[in-house]
């Protein structure tokens, strides 16, 4: 991405791959379930859900009924891991700093990283 993610630019990212067949979106169903079970809980999403701060750009619609099982194509399901993974990302460096600092921030980052060593494995530079 030239050193310059952008919400919009993951999506395309996903989308050209999902076009090219080399997806492999199962490879992240591991970390999408960690997102669900934290996110959307007895037929609501948690608390932690709103401290995610979707914006418009990261797809929050789809984010949703991802995490609330409407929606498991292998496309979407991608996307809505990349746009939590961005979501900490963003969060953490320039948005709202967690008001209790990184504690129980350890689970959420370990799924995160092994999303983005995950990516780097199968697709090399995600610039590619």
């Amino acid at each position: 991405m030239g050193n310059f993610a952008r919400a919009d630019l993951i999506r395309a990212k996903v989308d050209k791959w999902s076009d090219a067949g080399t997806l492999d979106a199962d490879q992240y169903d591991g970390e999408l379930a960690y997102f669900r079970e934290r996110y959307y809980a007895n037929g609501d999403f948690t608390h932690h859900f709103a401290h995610l701060h979707l914006r418009p750009a990261d797809q929050p619609d789809l984010v949703r009924s991802v995490l609330d099982g409407r929606r498991n194509d292998p496309r979407d399901r991608l996307l809505t891991v990349l746009m939590i993974v961005w979501r900490f990302r963003n969060n953490l460096f320039h948005g709202e700093k967690w008001a209790y600092q990184l504690q129980g921030q350890h689970s959420n980052f370990t799924h995160a990283n092994a999303v983005l060593i995950r990516l780097l494995e199968r697709h090399g530079q995600l610039g590619a």
